[in-house]
């Protein structure tokens, strides 16, 4: 068994053996799907998509419509296994299945934000989560999503937020709320190493950055791309962050001068294991 376990973690292993072997007997079954559930989104590329999302249905109807029910296949038996989760390619999972099904029955008929709430709350070695595509979230929806990855996810090592899509009501106070919930999920990380955030949401900028100093013993990679960062003092953020080793910012700040001065300097301390780009972008009123 073990050496049948070695075999089919092998990268010479590929997506169709590890189906098949998902559907020959229930031992092979607790071998094969835990692998593909490691990163099941990144493999979601034209045919193979099907056999993965059919693996988290409670059928199969390109084969035997009958096993997966005997052997019990549903996404909620294996949800343990999935390391990396990303919102935007679960969306284009579903519709390339979908629409690679079109006018055949079995459809995947599913919320995908309630999809994705139940990966969130039920994944155990989830280590990547990728908050992008949020286009599609109203901002109710947007807050229970971050809430629930807050209350349930605790070992992040990497975070990808993605809001330039995101729909906000006619409130000022809905953007300032929502990153109030950023700060608290990136707060519940135990050991975050990577933090990217890509949008047009900060205000100042100081509840996100200041969050984050609660990683600063672990954090190493970020990268920030938004407007609102004016007053923000990154010198002095930067040097409470002594195990960055990635900086990069695309951004309007009243700093550019004192930060580009602390940057060079910090590398020549440092050398070759840090590097860093800035680029400073025209400030627009609000």
């Amino acid at each position: 068994m073990e050496i049948l376990v070695s075999v089919l973690e092998s990268s010479e292993v590929d997506l169709g053996t590890l189906f098949v072997c998902s559907l020959t007997c229930r031992g092979l079954c607790k071998i094969a799907v835990p692998i593909l559930y490691k990163q099941p989104f990144d493999l979601c590329q034209e045919s193979s998509c099907f056999k993965l999302i059919s693996i988290y249905l409670p059928y199969l109807p390109e084969y035997d419509c009958q096993s997966p029910k005997v052997y019990e296949l549903p996404l909620f038996d294996y949800p343990s296994y999935l390391q990396s989760l990303s919102c935007g390619k679960l969306w284009n999972a579903i519709r390339a299945y979908n629409q690679g099904r079109e006018g055949m029955p079995h459809l995947l008929d599913v919320k995908p934000l309630r999809f994705l709430h139940m990966l969130l709350a039920n994944a155990r070695q989830l280590s990547h989560l990728g908050l992008e595509n949020w286009a599609c979230f109203q901002t109710t929806s947007a807050f229970h999503t971050l809430y629930v990855a807050s209350q349930c996810q605790r070992h992040l090592k990497s975070l990808e937020i993605v809001v330039d899509g995101l729909y906000f009501p006619d409130t000022l106070y809905a953007p300032i709320s929502l990153e109030s919930r950023i700060a608290v999920l990136i707060k519940a990380q135990k050991e975050l190493k990577v933090f990217t955030f890509d949008g047009q949401l900060f205000r100042h900028g100081s509840e996100i950055m200041n969050a984050l100093l609660t990683q600063k013993n672990t954090l190493q990679e970020l990268r920030i791309y938004c407007k609102h960062l004016e007053r923000f003092d990154f010198v002095s953020w930067l040097k409470a962050i002594p195990m960055l080793r990635v900086f990069k910012l695309r951004a309007t700040t009243s700093e550019s001068r004192e930060l580009m001065i602390y940057l060079n300097q910090r590398r020549m301390e440092v050398g070759s294991n840090f590097s860093f780009t800035v680029h400073e972008t025209v400030s627009f009123p609000d």
